[in-house]
């Protein structure tokens, strides 16, 4: 009697969960995980002997499962308990932040080969950084035995490079003097505005030019309860106290993005009503932004991932037009739009983890 009624317990469970997965309202894009979720396969002859329509199905089951966020938590505590110290490339810090993993190193010597290359034939100022992760500012925090690449070569190959600008020096400084300091998010891969406000001066300073003051711009908090990609990535989905985003007051100005959509600020305020706030700078990442600033200055090539999106700001002040390029996206002849738009400056910016694991950096130069 008693199998029998955990036998109907079960299937009822069962029966359940299969109803309300088909049942479920669908959504093509999860915002907890920042990531589209799978399609239902396509159904043929081909798809059903080759084997995608049986995986196609099992991808799109697992993803559009009912509680799935519930599940994806349960199973991450599951591994904690288990003592597994990180879930897709993440770790659980020691003062329950989330840091991005860094063990790669891939593609690193060949983009800086890309870069060199690319300040040779640059006739214009020329300058180079590549940002450190939270990885490299806060190894301590890192769980015992978390294994991390040595990135001391890879700044030393760097530190050669024409026009490298040195900002982990200065970062790895404002963190020792002031340990609670909010240079990096805590749910999220991305440096804060404080630690571009310290790369931005860094920039500065190569040019020869005085580092500007904090107080030379009004910078206030847009958002607060900003959960990350880390805090995505990482499958533990409790909301206890997210991150707040800061970013200095710009006046209005002229923006056009590849799309041909022209606005009056870099800034894109209804990104603070998604998950994913950190798309308050530039909207995300575009092939190619103009940026006309009504600013004195010539004209900045920004070639760059999404760590540049918050140092972008300040840049403005600088400056009377910046295109700002991400090779992952632009499809167009990046010596074009040098010759063009008359540049007068170029500045690569990227962080160390993307630089390492980017396929799209050897392009600048096709």
């Amino acid at each position: 009697m008693k199998n029998r009624i955990f036998v109907a317990i079960l299937a009822a469970c069962l029966l359940f969960l299969s109803v309300g997965t088909l049942a479920a309202p669908k959504k093509d894009y999860s915002e907890t995980e920042n990531r589209y979720l799978a399609e239902f396969p396509a159904l043929s002859a081909e798809t059903v002997l080759d084997g995608r329509f049986t995986q196609g199905v099992s991808k799109w089951c697992a993803d559009h499962f009912i509680f799935r966020d519930l599940w994806v938590s349960v199973k991450t505590l599951c591994d904690r308990a288990a003592l597994k110290t990180s879930e897709n490339g993440v770790y659980r810090a020691r003062d329950g932040s989330f840091i991005d993993s860094f063990d790669s190193q891939e593609d690193f010597y060949a983009n800086l080969a890309s870069v060199e290359k690319f300040a040779d034939g640059f006739e214009g100022s020329f300058r180079f950084i590549i940002a450190p992760n939270r990885a490299q500012i806060y190894p301590e925090l890192l769980p015992a035995l978390a294994p991390v690449a040595d990135s001391a070569p890879l700044y030393g190959a760097a530190s050669a490079a024409a026009g490298y600008v040195d900002t982990v020096a200065p970062i790895r400084e404002r963190a020792a003097l002031d340990p609670g300091a909010g240079l990096y998010y805590l749910t999220d891969h991305h440096w804060t505005d404080e630690a571009a406000f310290i790369a931005y001066n860094a920039y500065r300073e190569s040019l020869g030019l005085a580092p500007r003051d904090a107080g030379d711009f009004s910078v206030g908090t847009v958002a607060e309860d900003f959960y990350g990609t880390t805090w995505s990535r990482y499958g533990l989905f409790v909301r206890n106290g997210g991150d707040a985003i800061s970013a200095p007051e710009l006046g209005k100005m002229t923006v056009t993005d590849s799309k041909g959509t022209v606005t009056d600020s870099i800034y894109h305020t209804e990104a603070l009503e998604q998950k994913d706030k950190y798309t308050y700078f530039l909207g995300g990442n575009d092939g190619l932004v103009t940026v006309e600033t009504g600013s004195e200055g010539g004209t900045l090539l920004l070639v760059k991932d999404s760590y540049a999106n918050c140092v972008l700001p300040y840049l403005c002040s600088d400056y009377a037009k910046i295109y700002v390029v991400d090779l992952r996206y632009y499809k167009g002849s990046v010596s074009g739009l040098i010759k063009d738009g008359g540049v007068t400056d170029a500045l690569f910016l990227y962080n160390l983890k993307s630089f390492c694991e980017d396929k799209y950096v050897r392009f600048v130069n096709y």
